[in-house]
């Protein structure tokens, strides 16, 4: 299956979901009429507690399916669309479910205990069952994991691009990206293994040091819409922190160094974009930079959303295609 990039500024999240799986569209467009999370027609959080949950339906369903009417020439006194039967029967005739209190408050729904969206419901000491019931909410919970694992794939691909595009703009605009000792670009910059503060890209423009953080587009699944706004603040307000406290001085105190060669030497760690494991790195600096004032060092929060956060003054949230112009102005 291919994909398409989606512009962040612009996109319809449903028309995402549409042309990734279409039954999950007609459940995103039923998820737009209930904006609060916590009193829908079916609560994600509460039923996918353990995906597990989704093996045991599936035996409750094999176990019961044919054990029901299907139909109105099948109704009988015995046999209804319906099962009702006791709890200790249902333990009894499916061993492979592990009941807990945990496991019954999540699937189980009482007059003490109600669901937005019940999959066995007890009444009169009794547990009924409807398998179509338990078919649907399965199939909406494959939907759902199908949907986090495709959000997920897209959001890595699209940060790895988007960091690219993003060296390329600079390098477009006379920044300098590269070491000009090693010749190794700038990129996932931290002070140490165990590291204090790590951040995307670093460039050189004029006599201004660039510490940069890219953030792309990330597809968030349609039932999370409302909390990707305030966690997408939060990246903006943790890169602020991270400027604030140890990059800059990081970076002061290495400049205040002397060196008798063209270049002062750190020693930091980096890693490949994709890569998870980081390795030893020298950054080579021009020694024109020794004694830097902190003025001159510039945090850039750049992504894809045209959208600004308030209250970070210290850093500059970019769109990136206000980049070239933001450059211009320094």
């Amino acid at each position: 299956m291919k994909f398409r990039k989606f512009d962040g500024a612009s996109l319809n999240y449903c028309s995402l979901v549409y042309n990734i799986h279409l039954p999950l569209y007609f459940v995103c467009m039923s998820y737009v009429q209930y904006p609060d999370m916590n009193d829908r027609i079916f609560s994600f959080e509460d039923i996918l507690y353990s995906p597990i949950l989704i093996d045991y339906l599936g035996y409750i369903i094999d176990e019961y399916n044919d054990k029901r009417a299907k139909s109105p020439e099948e109704w009988s006194k015995e046999k209804r669309y319906f099962i009702n039967i006791e709890f200790n029967k249902l333990k009894s005739d499916i061993l492979r479910i592990k009941w807990d209190e945990l496991l019954y408050y999540h699937i189980v729904a009482s007059p003490y205990n109600p669901l937005s969206y019940p999959l066995l419901i007890e009444y009169k000491s009794k547990i009924i069952i409807t398998p179509t019931r338990l078919k649907l909410a399965r199939e909406m919970m494959f939907e759902r994991m199908f949907h986090d694992l495709i959000s997920g794939y897209l959001s890595i691909i699209y940060e790895n691009d988007f960091q690219k595009e993003i060296m390329n703009l600079l390098e477009e605009n006379d920044c300098i990206i590269k070491d000009p000792v090693n010749n190794e670009d700038w990129i996932y910059i931290s002070d140490k293994k165990s590291a204090t503060f790590e951040f995307d890209l670093m460039a050189l423009y004029k006599d201004f040091i660039l510490i940069i953080e890219c953030k792309s587009f990330h597809p968030t699944a349609f039932y999370h819409l409302k909390d990707a706004v305030s966690r997408r603040e939060e990246r903006v307000k943790h890169f602020r922190e991270q400027y604030i406290k140890h990059i800059i001085p990081w970076i002061e105190d290495n400049l205040r160094r002397k060196s008798k060669e063209d270049f002062i030497e750190i020693s930091s760690r980096t890693k490949n974009i994709g890569g998870k494991r980081t390795k030893q790195f020298k950054i080579n600096f021009p020694k024109e930079l020794n004694g830097i004032d902190k003025t001159r060092i510039i945090g850039l929060f750049i992504t894809q959303y045209k959208e600004y956060f308030k209250g970070f003054p210290e850093i500059s949230q970019i769109y990136y295609e206000d980049l070239k112009d933001f450059l211009s102005r320094l």
